[in-house]
């Protein structure tokens, strides 16, 4: 993340047509490293009050229907899992969406922590979906490579544990189950 930031940073220089020095672009980002940190775990702090959010009643009405053995508060316990569910993946998404360029707003340009929460806010709003599918699409990208190659690697193990055991079967299936 250090040396992203002293990327973004020459970069910029570069776009506003000033001088560019690496090493100082480095130096600069050492102090702006720990605030965008800080910022970093605010944003974290947002996203497990969304996880507490929705399951913080089914939490509670659990503890009671176990507490006074009721059955009926420990099945709406699981109607409030049930919903806690969705409304903490509504959250999550939410809210990861529009904080995920506060650290950059305190890193590159300057604002403070709470502030940076509301500049990535403000930059993202209006175009949250577009945002969203620039977020997904290359995880998912990397996601699905990924599993191309673990098929890959296992059809070659598979290939290689058949030409080790030859026609024997035994020996076959006890190589498989290393």
């Amino acid at each position: 993340f250090w040396i992203f930031l002293a990327l973004a940073r020459a970069t910029r220089l570069a776009k506003l047509n000033k001088t560019v020095n690496i090493k100082k672009a480095i130096n600069e980002t050492k102090t702006r490293f720990i605030p965008a940190l800080i910022v970093t775990v605010i944003v974290s702090a947002v996203l497990i009050t969304a996880n507490i959010v929705g399951f913080l009643p089914y939490g509670i009405f659990l503890t009671l229907g176990i507490l006074l053995k009721n059955s009926g508060l420990i099945i709406f316990s699981n109607i409030l899992l049930l919903l806690g569910m969705f409304v903490t993946a509504i959250l999550l998404i939410r809210w990861t969406v529009y904080y995920i360029l506060a650290p950059y707003s305190n890193a590159l340009d300057d604002i403070q922590k709470i502030q940076a929460l509301k500049e990535s806010k403000k930059l993202i709003k209006g175009r949250f979906f577009h945002v969203s599918i620039l977020i997904a699409v290359p995880k998912l990208v990397f996601v699905l490579f990924g599993v191309l190659v673990m098929m890959i690697l296992v059809y070659i193990v598979q290939v290689a544990s058949v030409g080790i055991s030859g026609l024997n079967t035994d020996l076959y299936v006890r190589i498989l189950s290393i």
